[in-house]
């Protein structure tokens, strides 16, 4: 997990599980002691991203108390000729 604090706000950037491990708990603890951690730090509004590829973070995530604040839009471009492509998300680059 990696996370930045500024000013009254937090983001959270990265936070991983190892898929052996998912389903025992472990997230929501994470999450807990984030919410104790940031409370005390008088942090009052934490983000995060979660790909619309990936349901199963969604869920975890709506399972913790979050919600759905906006979407956002990206292009990617093809790493080795540098050409863009629309609508294309970065896992469409991974074999």
């Amino acid at each position: 997990m990696s996370f930045e604090i500024e000013g009254g706000r937090a983001r959270v950037h990265d936070f991983y599980i190892f898929s052996e491990h998912r389903r025992r708990g472990y997230g929501a603890k994470i999450v807990d002691w984030l919410f104790v951690h940031f409370d005390e730090k008088g942090i009052r509004q934490l983000d995060l991203n979660v790909r619309r590829d990936n349901p199963n973070a969604l869920s975890f995530w709506m399972a913790q108390g979050f919600g759905i604040a906006g979407y956002g839009m990206r292009m990617y471009s093809n790493p080795e000729t540098h050409a863009a492509y629309k609508g294309v998300l970065s896992s469409d680059f991974v074999e």
